[in-house]
């Protein structure tokens, strides 16, 4: 909570005063001691945008953005006009669904990296997933969002009982 009003005091003054708008995908995850929580690559996960594989939709505005302390919930931003009581903030990419621009932060595909398997193909989740690969890959879990090994993207997850996540084919046409 005290991160969102540190957020929301450095928001509230003026843009023009400040440059560019701020980067929504900025706000990551953090240790118990303030340094960001990384992979073992050096990537930093963004806290407020929706991981999505290397090559997202571009929106390149700003955006209107309600955040709290489970996300943000982005509108776009009319020209000319404030956000109001919501925070300015810049969405590099991202996409128009039903009303809300969803902003996300691209990754490196599982595929790509040489982890996916080609011959089965289980029903895949209804949405693709950010794995946490060191061996066997698991799902990224944001409530514990350390990685001890490499964030990838995957199109086409599918999460065993045991936790382990296998990866089937890249991304949907």
């Amino acid at each position: 909570m005290q991160r969102i009003f540190a957020l929301f005091a450095l928001l509230s003054i003026p843009t023009a005063e400040l440059g560019p708008a701020p980067d929504l995908c900025a706000d990551v995850y953090v240790e118990a001691d303030g340094t960001p929580v990384t992979d073992d690559k050096g990537t930093m996960i963004s806290r407020l945008c929706e991981p999505t594989g290397p090559e997202p939709p571009v929106w390149g505005q700003e955006v209107c953005c309600n955040v709290d302390d489970e996300g943000a919930t982005c509108v776009p931003k009319k020209p000319g006009s404030d956000c109001g009581r919501d925070l300015t903030l810049w969405c590099e990419y991202g996409e128009l669904v039903e009303g809300r621009v969803i902003c996300y932060q691209p990754f490196d595909e599982a595929c790509a990296a040489g982890l996916c398997q080609a011959a089965y193909q289980p029903p895949a989740q209804e949405s693709g997933e950010l794995l946490c690969c060191n061996g066997p890959c698991v799902a990224f879990d944001p409530n514990h969002p350390m990685c001890d090994g490499e964030l990838l993207y995957c199109w086409a997850p599918y999460q065993h009982e045991s936790g382990v996540v296998e990866c089937y084919g890249g991304e949907p046409l």
